[in-house]
């Protein structure tokens, strides 16, 4: 069998000549598009088949099927191949996307073809898009009319967030930090005395109890001194943690037991996520301006300007405790917007509610249906069983 690892680039690359060069008993190539180097292809041949993926059904009836990749073969080219872009990205900037590798399983013979069950296998990495109100958008225009925006803190949390994504922890814990430090450290840079001055912000030890309350529900960090403590550690402990991490991580010595490695980034994995958790806190305090009331009235001007406005109509139904029959009723709400989205109608079913515990709190809800009141265009429409 035939076995050809696929390793994209993680930019674009010019090599004007090039040929295969062996490689852990195979051979490399570089593949090019249009004269742009855009992956490294390794190829191994004599392969066992039972190398190949396998798809596997669960022990218990009903069972999910699930792959099984025998092949552990890249593992170790990755191993050399990571060693050569560290020769290379000391002096230029290249490196390989070990996130998006595509392998292909291919028979040598008419009887491997029957042993081999898949034979392309891709691993990816799922971006999903990031969802943002209209709201949040307009917002932050109308506040930049009168306000500077938070250029500092949206600078480093930006940079932390897209280190933490490229699974660059160590980076992102630095950047989290050198926030930290500028906003909270009141110009000290000894640990003992930067640890008092944050431990004395109370609005960094806020941020700090909410951050660690946000970072218990990350899942799958790695296990780490940093992870124990994100379980039983208090906020005292956690900053003390913190400000002696920056002494590992920005004053690393080689010479020194222990120090760290920059191959070695799941260390630093829930390091990074509990100060990323912070200084969302802390970026959420620096953009308050926008949510100001002179922001949403002025978000309401706006809105009305454009005709981006709807009125709705819930009908609803109910009964009073001992009632024999059903009584109706209808609200009205008006809402900013030029369509029904998931936003607008799930705000509109916290009106509802909120309107009903208001009015009727010993009621028992029946049915309730609301239309664009202009179109009769359904919504949402709701059905309850009291005493179910």
């Amino acid at each position: 069998m035939r076995i050809r690892y696929i390793i994209p680039f993680t930019q674009k690359l010019i090599v004007p000549d090039h040929w295969d060069i062996p490689l852990q008993g195979g051979v490399c190539r570089l593949l090019e598009e249009d004269g742009i180097a855009k992956s490294l292809e390794v190829v191994l041949n004599g392969q066992p088949a039972s190398l190949a993926p396998k798809i596997e059904v669960g022990e218990h009836e009903g069972g999910m099927q699930t792959i099984h990749v025998p092949d552990l073969n890249l593992r170790f080219i990755r191993v050399q191949l990571e060693d050569a872009m560290a020769f290379l990205q000391a002096q230029f900037d290249v490196g390989l996307d070990w996130e998006e590798v595509e392998t292909y399983y291919e028979p040598e013979t008419q009887a491997e073809e029957q042993d081999i069950h898949i034979t392309n296998l891709k691993m990816g990495r799922h971006v999903p898009p990031t969802v943002l109100s209209f709201e949040l958008l307009a917002g932050a225009i109308i506040c930049a009319e009168k306000e500077r925006g938070p250029s500092f803190e949206a600078t480093l949390v930006a940079a932390a967030r897209e280190a933490m994504f490229k699974q660059r922890y160590i980076d992102s814990f630095r950047y989290s930090f050198l926030l930290i430090e500028s906003l909270y450290g009141d110009g000290k840079f000894k640990s003992l005395e930067l640890k008092r001055a944050l431990k004395n912000d109370p609005g960094f030890r806020t941020a700090v109890e909410i951050g660690q309350r946000t970072a218990q529900g990350f899942p799958k960090l790695e296990v780490s001194d940093t992870s124990k403590l994100l379980a039983e550690g208090n906020v005292d402990e956690i900053i003390d943690h913190i400000v002696d991490k920056r002494g590992v991580y920005f004053h690393g010595n080689l010479k020194r037991h222990g120090a760290w490695r920059p191959q070695h980034q799941g260390e630093a994995h829930a390091l990074a996520a509990l100060c990323a958790a912070i200084v969302l806190q802390v970026c959420l305090e620096a953009t308050k301006a926008m949510h100001a009331p002179r922001v949403l009235q002025r978000f309401r001007e706006y809105a009305i300007q454009a005709g981006a406005q709807i009125m709705y109509q819930i009908d609803f139904t109910f009964r009073m405790p001992g009632d024999r029959i059903s009584r109706s009723h209808c609200l009205k709400l008006g809402m900013n917007g030029t369509k029904p989205t998931g936003l607008v109608v799930v705000e509109m079913v916290k009106h509802f509610i909120s309107f009903f515990e208001k009015h009727a709190p010993m009621g028992s809800l029946e049915y309730a249906a609301c239309v664009v009141e202009a179109t009769g265009e359904k919504v949402f429409e709701m059905r309850f069983h009291p005493g179910a």
